[in-house]
């Protein structure tokens, strides 16, 4: 028997009768149920709920498998994550390879189940800080950014601009990539106020001209004069020539922007030489998924609907 979940398309204001009606993209996600599984133990858990690791009871075969938290956001938002993996992960080395999804028959609540990749980044690194390892060298950082917590948030965002946008997340990336090359968190804080320091006394603190709309902030106006911040930036001595080289800087110090407006752009970054370089080595080279048949069965379908 199957599934059928439909996502309705926003309503127009004003439609024309005689237009074309506007075309959806479907998607066929497999549905399985969760006592096929055999769950061995929790990989993590964070505000967006859980991630355990389980076993297919009659293949053995490993997988993870993520719930949402019920304040993170309802079913429907487990079934846009789904439709996602669904299309870009199959054939992407750089995305988690997706199952499909199994429903618990006790609650009837859905969850993804997925490539088990093993040790998140956090883990990673404290796993080779705890054994004496150096942090990743720059030909390999792995294809994988936490950047949901305050160590990662873009000034604009901790200064309560309300109109950001995309380039939030440039930011989050260049605080990934920092970590990735020195092995910890560059900008670590327990509080907002104290991160825009802990930010600015690395980076320099902005002024009228290269950033005009801080001192408007209240912010600028009653905290920056007491904290008595540099406005030197002092991001290559974090990351001298041995750390990273010259293109790889320049990418770095172009995502650490703190003026958004001038801050470089995600396609933009990925135009970089830099990335050229990167690409053409061959620890990034990473195999092809292997193409394994799924566990679930396949009369079953849940078909998404996205606009």
């Amino acid at each position: 028997m199957a599934a059928c979940v439909e996502a309705a398309a926003p309503a127009a204001a004003v439609r024309d009768p005689g237009a074309a009606r506007p075309t959806r993209k479907r998607t066929r996600v497999a549905m399985g149920s969760t006592d096929d599984y055999e769950e061995t133990g929790p990989i993590g858990t964070g505000a967006f709920g859980s991630v355990h690791k389980a076993r297919h009871r009659g293949t053995g075969r490993t997988v993870a498998i993520k719930r949402l938290a019920a304040a993170h956001g309802s079913q429907a938002s487990l079934l846009r994550e789904a439709s996602l993996l669904e299309a870009s992960g199959r054939d992407n080395p750089y995305v988690v390879g997706f199952h499909g999804l199994a429903r618990s028959p006790a609650t009837m609540d859905l969850c993804l189940v997925m490539e088990c990749v093993g040790a998140s980044l956090s883990d990673l690194l404290h796993q080779r800080r705890c054994g004496g390892m150096p942090p990743l060298p720059e030909a390999t950082p792995p294809p994988y950014e936490n950047a949901g917590s305050l160590w990662y948030m873009a000034p604009e965002v901790l200064l309560g601009k309300p109109d950001y946008d995309a380039l939030v997340d440039t930011w989050s990336l260049g605080c990934v990539m920092a970590e990735l090359i020195d092995g910890s968190p560059l900008f670590m804080a327990s509080n907002e106020a104290d991160q825009l320091d802990v930010i600015f006394n690395v980076l320099g603190a902005p002024d009228e001209t290269t950033w005009p709309w801080l001192s408007s902030t209240p912010f600028a106006t009653q905290m920056m004069p007491e904290l008595k911040m540099k406005r030197r930036n002092l991001l290559r001595q974090e990351f001298p020539m041995k750390k990273l080289s010259m293109q790889g800087f320049r990418v770095l110090s172009g995502l650490l922007t703190c003026n958004p407006d001038k801050r470089l752009t995600a396609a933009a970054a990925l135009k970089h030489p830099w990335f050229a370089k990167m690409n053409n080595a061959p620890e990034l080279h990473l195999p092809k998924k292997e193409q394994v048949p799924s566990t679930l069965p396949k009369i079953k379908r849940l078909r998404v609907v996205c606009p």
